[in-house]
């Protein structure tokens, strides 16, 4: 809700002034940058109007804090990190309150109902260096943030996925370049009614923050609508959409031999400086043909993405300490799907192998809290492993390829035959093995019509390398186990697991669509040993059958 400041004279907080707790007093919003006089020129043009005005508003008056707990006096102690780290505290403090959006120090709380949420420290990347955090999440279930709607927080970022398309968009030896803005969330300066969410306190003196801070949940929404805005600004000042963002990073793309790249970086530039926007000039990178972007590296002249090899080695060694774990912690699991969820940035086939860990994450609620590592979470993990024992890091960028019906899989359901798989030419059929005939297996539909997929994939693999492939299918199960990479089944996990290796491994993207009534026929032949058939079907077809890895059958052991 968008709220103007109630009428009444304001207060301004003044360093060193003791203003008595219960005082209905207030205090002004907190400065920012932002240039409101030019920010009120471009809004009118922007078409997402309730974001014009929520920007536009906030501002002018602050942005809100959507809290809907009570407003009552809260006080905590700073977080253990802070001890030994003083001086490191006292120089954040004193930069944030010479800028403004600080003030204190108070010797009593400076507005009613202040709530103090406690303060820690914490190391940044570089060595030395430090982050001074505001915890805005405690106590758990009556903080701050517990008391703002979860719906108002979520963000859609761009996906890596679309800043790689953007790029790709622009050709082989694309120009790129960035841009980063400074102190981001802190250009938000915050609705006056709202500054007594943002207490703290140190060495015995009390503070209040008047600009959003990082801790605060509603902030990274709040930031996305302004950086979209300036994106979407951008792109209408120079007719062009080869740009993308994520929250306070911005990427400016053109094709090899133009100047469009470098025409977009300094139009952002100027937009930035139009507006009153801080840039960190250190991270203003480009044009260039290689450039890291959300930590991952974009090489536009080789079309591939790499991994930094410090991240892999990183991930290789978390996975190898949970060899010998029959338990793992809450913080153990966020460690390791952290580290995957940075990978599958570029690795996009192993995502699903996330979504066990993740689950087990969410049963527990404090960080030493252990849950034991199944089955089903062992063997993803293991899939990781597998995959990473042999991984440069580098991936490069996939092509489509429209096989639709040029791949043809069949499983005979009766159990009774077997399977047939047919490619571009080349082809399969075996026969279920004895053991399977006797066990419940052939009455297990789904794994034997994932089967000769699998296959496929073992025997034809290196054709189908370094692409995102669509193929049609008949069963509607099946194309959603090879659309989800998930199936309840453990045995059609196994499949799947093995799957997926392979197509990590060769850079492999499948997309199954359903098509019911699809031309089967040629690997349906196939499946039931119609041979004759077969070569009317596909005259052209190899004389000679490809020979499948016989270690796949011991896939069909898992019950």
């Amino acid at each position: 809700m968008l709220i103007p400041p109630a009428p009444g004279p304001n207060l301004v907080g003044v360093a060193g002034a003791q203003v008595g707790a219960g005082v209905n007093s207030r205090l002004e919003k907190g400065p920012s940058p932002v240039n409101l006089k030019a920010l009120e020129r471009l809004l009118p043009y922007y078409p997402k109007r309730s974001d014009a005005l929520f920007l536009l508003n906030g501002f002018k008056y602050g942005f809100r804090i959507p809290f809907q707990g009570p407003r009552v006096p809260f006080m905590s102690k700073n977080l253990r990190s802070v001890s030994g780290m003083e001086a490191v505290v006292r120089e954040k403090i004193s930069k944030e309150c010479a800028e403004g959006r600080v003030l204190g120090p108070f010797s009593m709380p400076p507005v009613p109902c202040l709530r103090v949420s406690p303060l820690g420290v914490v190391p940044k990347k570089a060595p030395g260096e430090f982050r001074l955090i505001h915890h805005l999440s405690f106590p758990k279930g009556a903080s701050v943030n517990d008391a703002i709607p979860e719906e108002l927080c979520s963000v859609r970022y761009t996906s890596f996925d679309q800043a790689v398309k953007v790029v790709r968009r622009c050709g082989v030896g694309a120009l790129m370049a960035k841009c980063d803005i400074k102190s981001a969330f802190r250009l938000l300066p915050v609705h006056p009614d709202d500054v007594d969410l943002l207490g703290f306190s140190f060495e015995g003196q009390y503070y209040v923050d008047r600009a959003l801070p990082m801790g605060c949940s509603i902030s990274y929404a709040a930031f996305e609508r302004f950086s979209s805005f300036l994106e979407w600004e951008l792109q209408r000042r120079f007719k062009c959409r080869d740009t993308c963002h994520y929250l306070d990073d911005f990427m400016f793309i053109g094709p090899a031999g133009t100047a469009q790249c470098a025409s977009l970086l300094a139009g952002f530039v100027s937009l930035a400086g139009e507006l009153g926007v801080p840039l960190a000039q250190e991270k203003t990178e480009g044009p260039s043909q290689v450039m890291t972007f959300l930590g991952i590296e974009l090489d536009t002249v080789h079309q591939s993405l790499r991994l930094p090899t410090d991240k892999v080695r990183k991930l290789r060694e978390i996975l190898s300490a949970f060899k010998g774990k029959r338990k793992a912690s809450l913080l153990d699991l966020q460690q390791l799907v952290g580290s995957l969820n940075f990978a599958c940035k570029a690795v996009a086939p192993g995502r699903p192998f996330l979504r066990r860990l993740c689950d087990a994450m969410a049963a527990l609620r404090a960080p030493h809290h252990k849950v034991r590592i199944d089955v089903g979470m062992r063997a993803d993990i293991e899939v990781w492993e597998e995959f990473l024992s042999s991984f440069n890091g580098i991936i490069f960028w996939r092509e489509e390829l429209l096989v639709g019906a040029q791949l043809q899989v069949a499983s005979d359901a009766s159990g009774s035959t077997g399977f047939g798989v047919f490619f571009r030419g080349h082809w399969c059929a075996e026969q279920w093995p004895r053991e399977w005939d006797e066990s419940e297996v052939v009455r297990d539909l789904t794994f034997l019509e994932f089967f000769p997929i699998l296959v496929a994939v073992f025997l034809w693999g290196h054709e189908l390398a370094n692409h995102v492939v669509h193929f049609w299918c008949d069963n509607m199960a099946v194309v959603q186990v090879v659309n989800s990479l998930t199936s309840k089944s453990v045995r059609v996990m196994s499949l799947v697991r093995a799957f997926t290796l392979k197509c990590l491994q060769l850079n492999i993207l499948f997309r199954a669509r359903h098509m019911p009534g699809v031309d089967n026929g040629v690997a349906d032949t196939l499946s039931r040993q119609q041979m004759d058939r077969f070569r009317h079907l596909a005259p052209g077809a190899d004389s000679f059958p490809s020979r499948m890895p016989m270690g796949l059958w011991r896939l069909g052991k898992w019950k």
